[in-house]
Formats: structure tokens, C-alpha cells, sequence
């Protein structure tokens, strides 16, 4: 009898928990966003540079999020490609940096948890050689200023910078 109450009781608990999550959880209606994902691949407006050993590629689209509380996020498509001698990850080989208003925006790790087969591109080992798309987020300070990326090599050696502006639409 006492196994059974227990049982039960975790499940309950279980249960609260699960709906904890949902409800605090990530909204995937996007607020506001660029082109289409096809369309961006073929627009000369995409932001593609050598950065170090690496190339990178910023798309035109992008989509807004909101996580618990309203909190607001931008995410932005990104190509990866290894051009070096050894395996490498976005996170480990890119230092992006994102700024809104002219003010630095942190990254978004929340949505990582709530939503990680989206957002685990960044983090993904890559063979020389190999492009990966990824996406990462940022937390959005207001829903209508511009917002600026930075992309810089994490190698001090390399002093290339791609840059790429969003102007928020609703």
C-alpha cells in the first residue's frame, strides 16, 4: 500500500512539474521576422564572410520569440563552415556578440533548454571541410530597435569582423 502512494505521489509531482514547464515554456508565434528561409539563401543581402579559418553566413531571416514573463528574443540563422584542420564548433571557433540600440545584448541560453533541438547547432562538432547551419538567441531590450550582429574569430591573430543589422518589423 505504501508503494502505491508513492507511486502516485511521484506522478503527481511529475505531473506539476510537466505542467510547470509548458506553461512557462517557449512560444514559437513569431512577433516579427525577415525573409523566408529559402528566399534568404538566394538574397545578395545575406552576410557571408571569411572570419579566421571559418566562413560564416548570416541570413536575412529571423524570428521573434517570447519566453516566460514576455520576455522577448531574437533568433538569428546562421552557416558554419570549418575551413580549418581540425574539428570545431561555432561556440568554441566564433565570438558573436549581438547589440540593440547600441548597447551589447546578452544570449538567450533559456531558449536553449526549453526548445535544444533548434538551438544545439552552435555546439555541434564539425569535421574540416563541413557547413552547419545553427541558430542562436538574443535577448531582445525592446521589440523595435535595430539589432546589430558581430562576428569575430576568437583567434587574436585574425582581426576580420563580419557585421549584419536587423531592423525589427511588426
Amino acid at each position: 500500500m505504501i508503494g502505491v502512494l508513492r507511486k502516485m505521489s511521484l506522478f503527481i509531482v511529475l505531473m506539476a512539474v510537466l505542467f510547470i514547464l509548458v506553461a512557462c515554456g517557449l512560444s514559437t508565434n513569431s512577433v516579427g521576422h525577415g525573409h523566408g528561409r529559402e528566399d534568404s539563401k538566394k538574397s545578395a543581402d545575406a552576410a557571408t564572410a571569411k572570419v579566421g579559418d571559418f566562413t560564416v553566413t548570416i541570413y536575412n531571416d529571423y524570428e521573434v520569440m517570447k519566453l516566460y514573463d514576455e520576455m522577448e528574443i531574437i533568433v538569428i540563422t546562421y552557416d558554419f563552415t570549418n575551413n580549418s584542420d581540425e574539428n570545431q564548433t561555432f561556440n568554441t571557433a566564433i565570438y558573436d556578440k549581438a547589440f540593440q540600440g547600441g548597447i551589447r545584448i546578452e544570449r538567450s541560453y533559456l531558449a536553449g533548454i526549453f526548445n535544444r533541438k533548434k538551438f544545439k547547432g552552435s555546439r555541434v562538432e564539425i569535421l574540416p571541410g563541413t557547413t552547419i547551419t545553427l541558430q542562436k538567441a538574443y535577448k531582445l531590450r525592446d521589440s523595435t530597435s535595430p539589432v546589430t550582429i558581430e562576428i569575430e574569430n576568437y583567434d587574436y591573430d585574425h582581426k576580420e569582423k563580419l557585421t549584419k543589422e536587423f531592423n525589427l518589423q511588426k
